[in-house]
Parts: structure tokens; C-alpha cells; sequence
């Protein structure tokens, strides 16, 4: 069966989405989509008490989780190493953290902090011509230095962005299904291509060490 419902952050999702369920007799949910995993982690006994279950996490991991200049807090707080990030408050910061993780000697990642699928994902490097873009002979996420600043310049809402440094080599994706607290079962995914975005072409490696 097939329905148009609302879009995972409209007030009307959870209600459409537990009436389907009542209707075609549901017993698992699987969010597809950061919105969705949070109305359904919002809502989660909701759901529970009509024997849906949602196969998302609780709402404060989610919350943490879709927001990756959060996540990167959380992950620095209980000790775990992370890239070096900067989370500017305004246009000066910016600078400031751009400068702060070595450019124009390195490469700076700049990415929008709740977007996905690689949206919003940038590289300021110091080696960008426009023209190789053109030419295809850079790769798409590549921008210049001038460029991100004359864009933020007036930008506003600056917060919602973060700086990090850009960490070369091997690209993995990491997926783990727990069972209680235990992980049942890692798959590690080496990113061929694209080399930004969803892995449209992958191997997967039994890597220990990753």
C-alpha cells in the first residue's frame, strides 16, 4: 500500500503516520530521513502504546546526532577524538576559524550543520579555479576562499554552519546494528565514488582496525 503523508518536520507526520498504522496493522517503523527519525523519536510511546514500534533512537541521541556541530561537541565531551572544528557565532569568527585550521596552507572543510546527502558540503582550497570546475577537472565541492566569503558576507544566520579541518585519505561509512547495547553486526563500507554524498559506489571491507 502506498500514501502521501506530510513531510517528517510538519506538525500533521505523526498523527498520518499512526493512523496508517492502525489502518494496515504496521509493527515496525523505519524513518528514512532526519525529520522523520525525530517526530518519530518525539512521539515514541505513542506509537509504542499502539504496538508500532519505531526503529529509531531515543529523542535526545536523534536530536545530537541530526545536528553535526552537536554531535561533534557530544563526541569531544566524552573524550572521543574528533576532527578540529570551529562552530562561528558570526562572519568574524568565520574568518577567524578558517585562519585557526590552516588555510590557505591546508584545505578547510565549511558545511552546513543539518543537512545531508552531502548537501551544503564544502572545501575551501587555496588551488580552486573556477575554470577547472568548468572544465570538470576539479571536484565539485571545491570552492574558493574570496567566493565563501563574499557569500557570507551579509550571511545572518551563521550559526547554522561549522568549520573543520579536512582530513585526507580513505573515506568510510560505518553502519552498526545494536541489540541491547551490543553490536550484533559493523559493516564497513570504503566510499569509491562519489567522493562527497551518498555512496553511490562502495566496497565493503571486513577492516578491524576502521
Amino acid at each position: 500500500a502506498y500514501y502521501t503523508v506530510p513531510k517528517g518536520n510538519e506538525s500533521g507526520y505523526p498523527g498520518e503516520i499512526l493512523r496508517i498504522c492502525k489502518k494496515e496493522d504496521i509493527n515496525y517503523i523505519l524513518p528514512l530521513s532526519d525529520e522523520e527519525s525525530l517526530a518519530l523519536s518525539f512521539n515514541k510511546e505513542l506509537f509504542l502504546a499502539e504496538a508500532a514500534v519505531p526503529i529509531v533512537s531515543d529523542y535526545e541521541a536523534v536530536s545530537i546526532a541530526c545536528d553535526k556541530g552537536n554531535l561533534l561537541e557530544h563526541l569531544k565531551l566524552k573524550g572521543i577524538q574528533t576532527p578540529r572544528f570551529f562552530l562561528p557565532d558570526d562572519y568574524e569568527q568565520l574568518l577567524q576559524g578558517i585562519k585557526e585550521l590552516g588555510y590557505p596552507k591546508k584545505k578547510v572543510v565549511f558545511k552546513q550543520r543539518t543537512s545531508r546527502g552531502g548537501r551544503g558540503f564544502n572545501v575551501i582550497s587555496d588551488n580552486f579555479r573556477i575554470s577547472d570546475r568548468i572544465g570538470g577537472r576539479c571536484d565539485h565541492f571545491l570552492v574558493d576562499y574570496t567566493e565563501i566569503m563574499n557569500a557570507f558576507k551579509e550571511e545572518k544566520n551563521i550559526q547554522e554552519y561549522l568549520l573543520m579541518e579536512y582530513l585526507p585519505g580513505k573515506d568510510y561509512n560505518i553502519d552498526v546494528l545494536f541489540l541491547k547495547g551490543v553490536p550484533e553486526l559493523i559493516l564497513s563500507n570504503q566510499r569509491l565514488k562519489p567522493k562527497a554524498g551518498p555512496v553511490n559506489i562502495g566496497k565493503l571491507e571486513s577492516n578491524q582496525q576502521v
